[in-house]
């Protein structure tokens, strides 16, 4: 007799956290080369984030190849700007003073958020949050990611004055998330 579990269900199917795995081994892989070139800047953070909008261009002309002919170049100018400006504003970003922890806040509270929205919609379900544009979305996932964001950015800041900017980066990061699914 097997036990059911959030990891299968009955009948050997996946179960809520069938990729929880998977998910598990990329960040075990990406966490520490991504905050060891924080953490050491300059070129080698700016090399890594070359490196990661590379891939995202490969993946981006991918999509380019489903857009009509005529649209294909608007396609990949918009690809090539929502790629490059966030990479640039991180390596500007990390140059700052500050900038390490500055760029450290940003990014625990986006991962943060995402997670605590995957944890809290898949735990809890619920109504969907936007079906038309992204129907594994859900309203616990949103408000999940929103209090894990918030509460992983205070613990990073170690302090309550970064609620509010905490709150705006996690609302921002999940409104770009739902328009990435558009």
């Amino acid at each position: 007799m097997s036990a059911i579990s959030p990891m299968s269900s009955p009948g050997g199917t996946p179960g809520r956290f069938h990729d929880l795995g998977l998910r598990a081994a990329s960040a075990a892989v990406l966490l520490p080369v991504a905050l060891g070139a924080l953490s050491w800047g300059g070129l080698v953070w700016a090399a890594l984030l070359v490196l990661l909008f590379a891939g995202l261009m490969r993946e981006w002309i991918g999509l380019g190849r489903r857009v009509a002919p005529a649209a294909r170049p608007r396609f990949l100018l918009a690809g090539v700007v929502y790629a490059a400006v966030p990479a640039a504003a991180l390596v500007w970003l990390r140059d700052r003073p500050h900038g390490l922890a500055a760029v450290l806040f940003l990014l625990v509270v986006v991962w943060m958020t995402d997670i605590g929205a995957y944890a809290a919609g898949r735990l809890l379900g619920g109504p969907r949050l936007a079906p038309a544009i992204s129907p594994g979305k859900t309203v616990s996932g949103a408000i999940g990611g929103l209090a894990v964001g918030v509460l992983a950015g205070v613990l990073v800041a170690r302090t309550p004055a970064a609620i509010l900017p905490a709150a705006v980066l996690s609302i921002v990061s999940q409104a770009g998330d739902l328009a990435e699914s558009a």
